[in-house]
């Protein structure tokens, strides 16, 4: 009886370190357990952000696509625009050196002129009323 009596508490006594043993691991089991589901629950929040910012990533490369080729488009009237006013400037120079020769020659005529001018004003006024009166008649 008494090594009985011994055995049930010596028994009791392993099955209550047992059970204990068993309550911590299952206490240390379900933490990870939550820790998993947190870890979960946080990844699938991040996918749903990182497809929201995928989407909008690809808004913005389209819209960065866009801005680029019209800038690329103006450059590109830009520099029409400029070969263009090249060329004008390349016109302007050559009719300016053409206004130039007509300029001189117009003066250089103009000044062969004047004296024939002033010559007939000269004799112009030596003309009086009376020579005018007899070339009326």
């Amino acid at each position: 009886p008494r090594h009985f009596l011994e055995f049930v508490h010596q028994t009791v006594g392993i099955f209550n370190e047992k059970t204990h043993e068993l309550n911590e691991q299952k206490s240390h089991l379900t933490v990870g357990l939550k820790k998993i589901q947190e870890t979960v629950d946080q990844v699938e929040k991040m996918q749903q952000s990182l497809a929201g910012k995928s989407a909008e990533l690809a808004a913005k490369n389209v819209e960065a696509n866009q801005k680029l080729e019209q800038m690329m488009q103006d450059q590109k009237v830009a520099e029409e625009k400029k070969a263009a006013s090249q060329q004008l400037e390349k016109e302007l120079v050559v009719k300016s050196a053409a206004a130039n020769e007509k300029k001189a020659s117009v003066t250089a005529q103009l000044a062969n002129v004047e004296p024939l001018i002033a010559e007939a004003k000269l004799a112009v006024k030596g003309v009086n009323k009376k020579d005018l009166q007899e070339l009326k008649s």
